[in-house]
């Protein structure tokens, strides 16, 4: 029964969560090898549109909306891996305004990197890597009232970037983020039977993430 309860709280993102003075700031997180080479360009390419802008920066980049919420998307260019990270977390460290929504892209084994710099800030963590369902517990070591959004099995940029884009369409329309809701937009989107379409079956909302669920509701009856 707590386990229900805890789900049904989390069917919904609240816009307040994540809009914090007056705005959104997301960390998207690429490294440098061909896998992350190519997620970086399909994302710039998904962003490059009318309601998006993308400033460059040298070591990364800022994508921010053109129109609607004020959102800022901090990503590193891959081929400047570590002069990025180390630049947007510097932003960050003198503002003092961390980001409520954190992305890692790329292979399981360089997820340390991005959930380590996770603060308890963090509102959505999307762990774009194969198997990212298990790095759950150290999530939320690192942010522990994240929504947290991950694979089961293989990760793709196809599934990737089109749940970033939507997702942040959502928020930069203004409103709350219904999972439900946004999963069978994406569902609809994917042609069927395509890599995209198989993929995306494996990805799994923040309120049905059982994990996650478990060791949240532990914690809430220690």
């Amino acid at each position: 029964q707590v386990l229900s309860t805890q789900a049904v709280n989390m069917k919904v993102l609240p816009l307040t969560r994540i809009f914090k003075d007056g705005k959104n700031v997301q960390q998207h997180f690429f490294f440098d090898d061909p896998d992350g080479r190519a997620s970086y360009s399909h994302f710039i390419g998904t962003f490059s549109n009318g309601n998006w802008t993308i400033l460059d920066k040298g070591t990364y980049i800022i994508v921010s909306s053109a129109s609607g919420k004020k959102i800022e998307i901090y990503a590193n260019k891959p081929s400047t891996e570590y002069a990025g990270q180390d630049a947007i977390k510097a932003i960050f460290m003198e503002t003092g305004r961390w980001p409520d929504i954190v992305v890692h892209r790329g292979h399981s084994y360089f997820a340390s990197a991005a959930i380590e710099s996770l603060t308890p800030n963090v509102e959505v963590v999307f762990l774009g890597s194969c198997g990212g369902y298990n790095n759950i517990a150290n999530v939320l070591k690192y942010s522990p009232n994240a929504q947290i959004i991950s694979s089961k099995q293989i990760g793709t940029m196809l599934v990737n970037d089109r749940l970033c884009l939507e997702l942040n369409e959502v928020i930069r329309r203004g409103d709350d983020v219904a999972w439900d809701t946004l999963w069978t937009k994406l569902d609809n989107i994917f042609p069927n039977g395509s890599t995209a379409d198989s993929r995306f079956k494996d990805y799994i909302p923040p309120h049905k993430n059982l994990g996650a669920l478990l060791i949240k509701t532990y914690r809430g009856i220690l």
